[in-house]
């Protein structure tokens, strides 16, 4: 699967990856192939994605699909990828998600329940 986002006039292809866990849970990845292509930084999207759940994990709410956008979107420009193309990245992950039959975030990663 791929989808286009336009980004200052230039258009980028990102391959979005649908990946099981060990638990056989479905996820959406951007492979790293890709975030090397876009000059996007691995550890850095996964040290953000880490320090932002635990800290929500913290608040004993329930996770949605609107924090997981914020947290997401949030972790993609910290690893360098533009503000309009984490969002709409994001966005569309997450529909993919629900039209996969994904209803809700069932865990907080790195965050526990």
């Amino acid at each position: 699967m791929c989808f286009n986002i336009s980004i200052h006039q230039k258009e980028v292809i990102l391959h979005v990856d649908h990946k099981r866990d060990a638990c056989g849970s479905v996820r959406l990845a951007i492979p790293n192939e890709e975030l090397s292509r876009l000059n996007v930084d691995h550890g850095l999207i996964t040290g953000a994605q880490m320090k932002a759940y635990k800290a929500f994990a913290a608040t004993g709410k329930t996770l949605t699909w609107e924090t997981v956008s914020t947290i997401e979107t949030n972790a993609l420009i910290k690893g360098g990828m533009e503000q309009s193309a984490a969002r709409a990245t994001v966005t569309e992950a997450i529909t993919n998600l629900k039209q996969s039959g994904v209803t809700a975030p069932t865990k907080i990663p790195w965050g526990g329940k």
